[in-house]
């Protein structure tokens, strides 16, 4: 069985409008956002061995955070510029060519995010909220293997949802 996490940044900051896309830091509710999701993902025991994130701040920062819950070595988190701004096929593609475990994380964006989830399980989301966190499964054992409308959303949590 693989396991596949995704989850799109935490709320960012648009008030320097100075910066770039790229690097707009985090609202103070995303700061906390953060934290709190990493703390729900935890008690699920579903911290993954290896996360791969977008280099844009907002979603290190992302995983900045939840790594002061899940406390990971630096070598088990990876940034990747690829991961900025993709779309659900190469997300699913970078999955498939990076991935070694069978339980990975992807922090990334929106649409490409929101996408994938609903691409790999065929379910419907309204709305793939900031900070949102999704977990497929496939009852597989190579990610090559994995295929559109093969995975199973186990879990869909996102801050809203607690408070």
């Amino acid at each position: 069985m693989l396991r596949l996490s995704l989850v799109r940044h935490a709320k960012s900051s648009w008030k320097n409008d100075l910066l770039s896309d790229h690097d707009r830091p985090l609202k103070t509710r995303g700061i906390s956002d953060s934290g709190m999701i990493a703390q729900k993902i935890s008690d699920l025991g579903l911290i993954p061995p290896v996360i791969f994130c977008s280099t844009a701040l907002r979603s290190q920062l992302t995983v900045q955070l939840m790594n002061e819950i899940f406390a990971l070595p630096e070598e088990q988190i990876r940034y990747d510029q690829v991961l900025y701004r993709a779309w659900a096929d190469s997300i699913l593609d970078y999955v498939k060519k990076e991935a070694k475990n069978d339980h990975i994380m992807v922090v990334g964006h929106n649409p490409g995010v929101h996408q994938l989830v609903e691409k790999l399980t065929d379910s419907r989301i309204e709305k793939f909220q900031t900070c949102a966190y999704a977990s497929i499964v496939f009852d597989c054992n190579s990610w090559d293997d994995v295929q559109d409308g093969r995975g199973k959303l186990d879990h869909y949590i996102y801050p809203r949802m607690f408070y």
